[in-house]
């Protein structure tokens, strides 16, 4: 089966930012690749994570894994990406790909996100905060800077842990040079893909460039 003996590869930015073109991207070529699942892959991962299994149990036959976030419908929400200290510990070999946009169209792309299901996605969240804080009225403003914390501490914690190891690649969606420096890189580990550039996947008509989630 193609894809067998290459290293896996963890997609830890965050949504939004062209996770789904970056698994079509592979999924293109025959690549075992999941991508969310309606939240699948991150439900998986905290179920094991909490019965110490390794994160991936269940789910371990793919090579490429992205938007690892489940937020239901009462509000709970999880970050599967968060736990990249323990993917590389558990999986070793493998590759982490941080896809970075900029910070306010990412916000403004965050605001807009809607669910046919579940509605707006700025309201599930502004549920699960209320939870977590039973005593005040959260606002939108109130996401927004929950959204920001989580934005700069993430990146922090990417780039403290990754310092002094060579199995990061970064990406700034925005940038087609980052775009085709990304791809060089996974041929350079194996992987043989035939696109230049990250296919368009969920973007707005308005923003095409800049709003692939």
């Amino acid at each position: 089966m193609r894809g067998t003996g290459l290293p896996k590869v963890f997609v830890i930015g965050h949504h939004k930012i062209a996770t789904r073109s970056i698994h079509r991207l592979f999924r293109i070529d025959g690549y075992r690749a999941i991508h969310w699942k309606g939240g699948r892959i991150a439900d998986t991962m905290l179920k094991n994570l909490r019965t110490s299994q390794p994160l991936l149990t269940g789910i371990d036959k793919s090579n490429v894994y992205s938007d690892m976030e489940c937020l239901h419908k009462n509000g709970e929400f999880f970050y599967g990406h968060r736990l990249f200290p323990i993917l590389d510990l558990q999986y070793p070999g493998s590759l982490f790909i941080f896809n970075t946009r900029n910070l306010e169209s990412w916000i403004k792309s965050q605001l807009a996100h809607k669910s046919k299901k579940y509605g707006s996605y700025v309201r599930r969240i502004s549920k699960g905060l209320s939870a977590l804080n039973p005593d005040r009225q959260i606002t939108t403003e109130d996401v927004i800077e929950m959204w920001r914390k989580t934005w700069h501490q993430h990146e922090e914690e990417v780039n403290k842990y990754f310092s002094d190891k060579s199995n990061l690649l970064r990406v700034n969606i925005e940038d087609q040079d980052s775009k085709r420096l990304l791809i060089h890189s996974l041929k350079q580990h194996g992987y043989q893909l035939t696109s230049d550039d990250l296919p368009y996947v969920g973007a707005t008509p308005q923003k095409r460039k800049t709003s692939n989630s």
